[in-house]
């Protein structure tokens, strides 16, 4: 998240590399939309909105959960985002500190790919987590087969071994039958 990368593409025998910015920086970038810049300076009006409010609050977000573990441990803080993060690789944290620490950085991690375009945006289905009880907070990856409440004061998460539990509960929460179940029989 701190730092650039490289990638490279092999087309027709030729090697392309083509470096890319640290995902911070480019989720700063999705913030407020480029349109063009004019030769005066100034900004060129285009069909775009001029900032992406989503994209600015979960930065903000990002910079508040960093800050607070900095200062929670006594390290000073930097003014560059990038700077206290790396600082907190060299902090001496307990172990319940540190999966905390590794479930906010996954979270941090999934809201920067989501709103730079790496990834698709999770299902948001229209249920209560059960944790908190609060409506339209879940946020599940088909795929990963993981979920997660976006509510600051829970901290629920649901992985590959209790995800299903989670899809009973949505189901059961919206109405919805039960999912056939077919179960294999033995023809010897």
């Amino acid at each position: 998240m701190t730092d650039g990368y490289v990638t490279s593409t092999i087309v027709s025998g030729r090697t392309y590399a083509v470096r890319h910015l640290p995902l911070l920086d480019q989720l700063a970038e999705v913030i407020e939309p480029s349109a063009g810049i004019g030769a005066d300076g100034r900004r060129i009006p285009a069909s775009a909105p001029p900032a992406r409010i989503d994209a600015l609050d979960r930065y903000m977000a990002i910079t508040y959960g960093v800050a607070v573990r900095l200062s929670g441990s006594g390290v000073r803080l930097a003014s560059d985002l990038k700077v206290n993060m790396r600082r907190l690789v060299g902090v001496s944290w307990d172990i319940y500190e540190l999966r905390s620490l590794d479930r906010d950085a996954v979270r941090w991690l999934t809201w920067c790919r989501v709103l730079t375009g790496w990834d698709s945006p999770p299902f948001t289905p229209n249920a209560k987590c059960p944790a908190c009880g609060m409506r339209g907070t879940l946020r599940v990856r088909l795929d990963r087969r993981t979920a997660c409440c976006v509510e600051p004061s829970c901290d629920a998460v649901w992985d590959t071994s209790t995800i299903d539990a989670l899809g009973d509960h949505i189901r059961a929460t919206n109405g919805q039958p039960e999912p056939l179940r077919i179960v294999a029989t033995s023809s010897v």
